[in-house]
C-alpha cells in the first residue's frame, strides 16, 4: 500500500535514530559542553524499533535509514542491523561520522545494509580535530574506502559548507569523486536549537547558488536524471569522473512539497518534520500495551493531518524549534 499524508504526498523513507549519543562533539550540532544524555531505559529497545519497523513496512515505507546520534555508539548495533536488514526493504541505509564504522562495516554489510553516509566536513586532520574536538580524521577516511571495498553503494559523503571554516575545502571534496564512485554532497549550513548552548552565525551560510557557480567556474556541472532517488539532494556528474557531486538547499529552493520521509527519534517519537516540535510518542503508545492493529490506525489518522506542508521558512524560525542534531539524525 501506499502511505500519503494529508497533501497527497508519498511517504515511504523512515530516518530511525537509535540513539542520542556521539563519540566526538563536532562544532556543528554538538555544543563544547555537550548534552544531557537520557537514561539507557527511555531509549526504545531493539524489539519496539523492530516493532515500529514492521508497522510502518506494512504501511508504505520503503527504505530505512539508522541514525544517531552516532548509530556505532549504540551497544549491540550489529544485532539491530541484522533484525533491519531481514525486513522487504528497497533501500537500507546509515549515517555515520565514521569514526568506529570501519570496524565492522564487514558485518553490517553482510547483515543486509546497502548503502552508507559518512559525514565528513574537512580533509584537512588538524582542522578535523578542531571542529570535531577530537583527533580522528584518519579513521574516518578510512571508514570511506573500507566502506567501498566491501560492497556498499554509494557511498556517500556529507559535507556541511561553513563560510570562512571549511569553504576553501570545496575543490578538494569534488575531486574526491573524480577516481572513484563517491557521492559528494554539499549541505546549507542549517541552524540547530539554542536550547543547549548552539549558536548558529548566519554569516558562516554559502547559499547552494553561490557554491554551485563557484564549482560550476571549474566544472561542467551535467544534472541529473531527477527520476533518480537521491533524497533531497539535486545530484550532478561530470564528465570524466567516476562519481557524482550533489547539493542540499534547506532554505531557498526547500524540498518540503516533495518531501517523503517520516523520522523517529530514538525516544520514540515520530517527528513529521526536521523543524518540528510535533509528533506522536509511540513508545508511551507502545508501553501502554496498545496492538500494532492500534498503532497503524494511529499512525495513519495523524499523518493525514498533522503532517505539515513545509518546515518554517526562515532561519529565526528555525532556531525557535527544538531541533537538536544530535538527537534527530540530522
Amino acid at each position: 500500500m501506499a502511505l500519503l499524508d494529508g497533501f497527497g504526498r508519498k511517504i515511504d523513507y523512515l530516518r530511525l535514530s537509535v540513539t542520542d549519543r556521539c563519540n566526538f562533539r563536532c562544532v556543528y550540532c554538538m555544543p563544547v559542553h555537550g548534552v544531557e544524555f537520557v537514561p539507557r531505559d527511555e531509549l526504545l529497545t531493539f524489539d519496539e524499533l523492530e516493532r515500529i519497523a514492521r508497522v510502518l513496512i506494512e504501511l508504505g515505507i520503503e527504505k530505512i535509514r539508522i541514525t544517531g546520534g552516532e548509530p556505532t555508539v549504540r551497544k549491540d548495533l550489529l544485532e539491530l542491523v541484522r533484525r533491519i536488514g531481514s525486513l522487504p526493504l528497497q533501500s537500507f541505509s546509515m549515517t555515520t561520522n565514521g569514526y568506529a564504522f570501519s570496524e565492522t562495516v564487514k558485518e553490517f554489510f553482510d547483515a543486509g545494509l546497502h548503502r552508507v553516509n559518512i559525514s565528513l566536513d574537512t580533509l584537512k586532520p588538524q582542522r578535523f580535530k578542531d571542529m570535531a574536538r577530537f583527533d580522528g580524521f584518519h579513521r574516518v577516511y578510512r571508514s570511506i574506502w573500507r566502506s567501498m571495498e566491501v560492497g556498499l553503494d554509494p557511498v556517500k559523503i556529507n559535507m556541511v559548507v561553513m563560510k570562512g571554516i571549511n569553504d576553501d575545502e570545496i575543490f578538494d571534496f569534488v575531486e574526491l569523486a573524480r577516481k572513484n564512485p563517491l557521492h559528494v554532497r554539499f549541505i546549507e549550513y542549517m541552524p540547530s536549537s539554542h536550547s543547549y548552548g548552539n549558536r548558529f552565525q548566519d554569516d558562516r551560510i554559502l547559499t547552494t547558488d553561490r557554491l554551485k557557480a563557484l564549482v560550476a567556474e571549474r566544472y561542467s556541472l551535467i544534472p541529473s536524471d531527477p527520476k533518480i532517488t537521491a533524497g533531497p539532494a539535486k545530484m550532478h556528474t561530470i564528465e570524466g569522473f567516476k562519481g557524482a557531486i550533489g547539493f542540499i538547499d534547506p532554505y531557498a529552493d526547500h524540498f518540503c512539497s516533495t518531501c517523503n520521509r517520516i523520522r523517529l527519534t530514538s525516544l520514540g517519537k515520530l517527528k513529521w518534520c526536521l523543524f518540528s516540535n510535533e509528533g506522536l510518542d509511540l513508545k508511551g503508545f507502545l508501553r501502554s500495551g496498545n496492538s500494532d492493529e492500534h498503532l497503524r490506525n494511529w499512525i495513519l489518522e495523524k499523518i493525514l493531518t498533522d503532517k505539515p506542508a513545509h518546515h518554517p521558512l526562515g532561519i529565526s524560525d528555525m532556531i525557535s524549534v527544538n531541533t537538536v542534531f544530535s538527537q534527530v539524525g540530522g
